[in-house]
């Protein structure tokens, strides 16, 4: 079997003497692409304070037909805490605001179709631990990122709580894609 061009100009692909495809590529990292050409990347910049011992201050729910991905968070806490990341959480959040959530493409004017809350203690019952984080005061401003990203499927949600009342400052870098 041949492989030939797709231009009409009779190049043929070539094979290596193991019998694999010689390849010239490109790769692109997929949030890039996402963001690049659907305009469907976008930060959650939270800031708020937590009301003491485990509270949920951050509530995300993916009401998009396309996974809801986080890749990365910055944090930071003015004294130190656990941040848990909670998936299976039940209940509305009460006392919840819109957090800010900005487009990563300067261009775009998309949103993201999905409800992201905020408030000093949501009052949500339930939920399995998915992260831990132990954050240090006294080391400042933090990055973690997944290679496995978080995936939130539609109708899905993940919440953020606190093991301590401090101020929590974090930047959430989500993307949507199928």
């Amino acid at each position: 079997m041949e492989i030939n061009d797709g231009t009409g100009k009779g190049y043929k692909a070539g094979v290596n003497n193991e019998n694999r495809l010689l390849v010239n590529g490109v790769i692109e990292d997929i949030q890039y692409h996402t963001n690049k050409l659907e305009g469907d990347d976008y930060s959650i910049i939270v800031d708020t304070i937590t009301d003491g011992t485990d509270n949920h201050f951050l509530y995300i729910k993916n009401n998009d037909a396309k996974n809801l991905i986080i890749t990365s968070i910055n944090y930071f806490a003015a004294d130190d805490t656990e941040l848990y990341i909670l998936t299976n959480v039940t209940g509305t959040p009460t006392n919840a605001s819109d957090e800010t959530v900005t487009n990563r493409n300067v261009g775009s004017g998309n949103t993201p179709d999905a409800d992201i809350k905020g408030g000093v203690n949501l009052q949500l019952e339930n939920g399995g631990e998915l992260e831990r984080i132990k954050i240090l005061a006294a080391d400042g401003s933090k990055k973690l990122e997944w290679e496995s990203t978080l995936i939130i499927p539609k109708n899905r949600t993940l919440v953020f709580a606190s093991s301590a009342e401090t101020t929590i400052n974090c930047t959430i870098n989500i993307f949507f894609h199928d």
